[in-house]
């Protein structure tokens, strides 16, 4: 009987000692030093010119995200520049440790703002109906559910540091700022 008391005792101080724990360090995949609101612009090379995002993303408690900005596509085609600004705004689900982030993207809408083409600004609506081409939509090349994940470098109460890999392989830093 001392025995199976002795037990009970046992069990019950490792249960109230994991409760406790849990407690104070529950486990999450939610880095707490992620949530907030962020402010960036970074930019990174495609096929043939340069993305550049400038805009906020907001990082909820359990998870979810969302993002809102402006997105630049700027290079060349056929030996003559281009330049389109799209407005963007999204949502998805995030988690984060000490090391890494995951993102996945679950929608986004956009719309083209402005398109300058051999450094003439046109408005996506006349550009259609001078080229005959609709405007090509970011939303065509982000399908819903897309994920990305980056390796988070550092995260203080003013700043947050990612590194992603861009679409050639090579890493290129995100830098983002807590907003009040």
């Amino acid at each position: 009987m001392k025995t199976v008391v002795s037990t009970f005792h046992f069990f019950g101080s490792l249960a109230g000692i994991a409760a406790a724990y849990v407690t104070f360090h529950p486990l999450t995949n939610f880095n707490p030093g992620v949530v907030g609101r962020w402010e960036s612009d970074y930019s990174y090379p495609i096929q043939g010119g340069t993305l550049r995002f400038q805009g906020r993303s907001i990082f909820f408690h359990e998870g979810k995200y969302n993002v809102a900005g402006v997105i630049t596509l700027e290079g060349t085609t056929k030996g003559q520049g281009y330049k389109y600004h799209y407005n963007v705004v999204g949502a998805g689900n995030w988690t984060a440790d000490s090391k890494r982030m995951s993102i996945t993207l679950q929608n986004m809408h956009s719309f083209a703002r402005s398109i300058e083409v051999k450094g003439i600004e046109l408005t996506p609506e006349l550009a259609e109906r001078v080229s005959g081409i609709p405007t090509p939509k970011l939303t065509d090349s982000y399908p819903d559910g897309m994920s990305d994940e980056y390796n988070l470098q550092s995260a203080s109460p003013k700043a947050l540091v990612l590194q992603g890999i861009d679409p050639f392989g090579k890493p290129f830093t995100i830098q983002m700022h807590r907003q009040s």
